[in-house]
């Protein structure tokens, strides 16, 4: 086999190769490109992110939420000193969460911020008797 032989079974091959990695891309049913809607599936996912965060949407609130994320930040506060203390960012995070499901519940709202802001700035934990009364409140309609 002489050189051009090997050069143009090497160019078939790597023209097969791309050939096969573009049909991937595609979508089987109607051809659009996997890549494209990836693309504005999380464009759309960053811009609804920004707007919540600027708060000017936000999601409905929902009371069952707010005491699951809650109670999760409790449980997760707690295992940070049996040795988890990794655990810190997810007792934020689910402060952070049950606070943007509040959003309905004013009073409780400001509270579970201030008090996700003191837990991550000072490790202050927060006083889940009066997170717990307030919850009760709203479930009850007060």
């Amino acid at each position: 086999m002489d050189d051009t032989t090997t050069t143009a079974n090497f160019e078939e091959k790597r023209s097969q190769l791309l050939a096969d990695r573009e049909k991937s891309r595609r979508c089987p049913t109607c051809g659009a490109q996997r890549t494209r809607e990836s693309l504005f599936y999380n464009a759309e996912q960053g811009l609804m992110q920004m707007l919540r965060e600027q708060q000017l949407i936000g999601r409905e609130s929902c009371i069952e939420c707010v005491e699951k994320h809650v109670g999760q930040a409790m449980v997760k506060i707690a295992e940070i000193s049996s040795g988890y203390p990794a655990y810190h960012l997810l007792a934020v995070g689910h402060l952070q969460e049950a606070w943007e499901e509040s959003t309905e519940y004013t009073e409780l709202h400001d509270y579970l911020l201030e008090s996700r802001r003191d837990y991550q700035r000072e490790g202050k934990i927060p006083d889940w008797t009066r997170i717990a009364e307030m919850i009760t409140e709203v479930k009850s309609g007060k």
